[in-house]
């Protein structure tokens, strides 16, 4: 996939993610954009758990808005996460979550756009920090990848 094009058309990835019974928090269905983002089959993304997809480090806290999110503790989660593609590779998202109103059944409508970010080293993001409430912009550089790279 060029990432480059991707990030440029930035589509938005969307799935559907059950709530109950034996769908709860399996894929019932996903776009492309998410399999192009997760490097895989857009149907062999139904039916697996879409904490599988997020990243590590951050699956306690998607677990947990889920949970929040299904017991209607909250009405909508919009956060930063990433995911973790097929090939190993670190997808940053925004994320807008919220119960999908048009089904019969209840779930979860997941919807993302990627981030063209690339994580800074702790010595640049240090270099570049200005406050100690600057972190999230400060560790991720937010231009374009392939305008960074050009300018090197």
């Amino acid at each position: 996939m060029d990432l480059d094009r991707f990030y440029e058309a930035r589509p938005v990835a969307r799935a559907l993610i059950g709530t109950s019974d034996e769908e709860r928090g399996l894929i019932v269905s996903a776009s492309n954009a998410l399999a192009d983002l997760l490097a895989c089959d857009c149907a062999a993304l139904v039916g697996r758990a879409l904490v599988d997809f997020v990243h590590p480090d951050d699956r306690r806290r998607a677990r947990k808005e889920f949970a929040r999110l299904v017991v209607r503790g909250r009405a909508t989660y919009d956060g930063v996460g990433r995911l973790l593609a097929a090939n190993g590779d670190v997808r940053w998202l925004t994320v807008h979550a919220s119960l999908a109103p048009d089904c019969e059944r209840q779930r979860l409508a997941v919807h993302a756009l990627a981030m063209p970010v690339r994580p800074l080293s702790v010595k640049v993001a240090n270099a570049r920090r200005t406050s100690s409430t600057d972190r999230l912009g400060v560790a991720l550089d937010l231009e374009p990848a392939a305008l960074t790279r050009s300018a090197a």
